[in-house]
């Protein structure tokens, strides 16, 4: 079942709401609703791109607050290496 985002270029659009977030049983509803309304813009690829960026960046931000500065010492001494403090879940 499809997760699938729309948005009107119109502003409004009696069946489909901008940005929520709707479940299909298949793609062929999906098409559909862009066949009968010619305004809507299919941008579940774009969101989904942008929930990957996001999703990297919280990674990121969680690994630098795990790291302390004694850690990165015992790094450059050669007695842990960084792959030990990143899969450390």
């Amino acid at each position: 079942m499809p997760s699938c985002i729309f948005y009107s270029t119109y502003g409004y659009n009696s069946l489909i709401r901008d940005g929520k977030i709707y479940t299909f049983p298949s793609l062929l509803w999906v098409q559909y609703l862009l066949e009968c309304h010619q305004d809507l813009i299919f941008i579940t690829p774009v969101f989904n791109r942008f929930v990957r960026l996001i999703k990297e960046r919280l990674k990121y931000i969680q690994l630098l607050k795990r790291i302390r500065l004694f850690q990165i010492r015992d790094i450059e001494l050669g007695k842990f290496k960084w792959k030990s403090l990143i899969n450390c879940d």
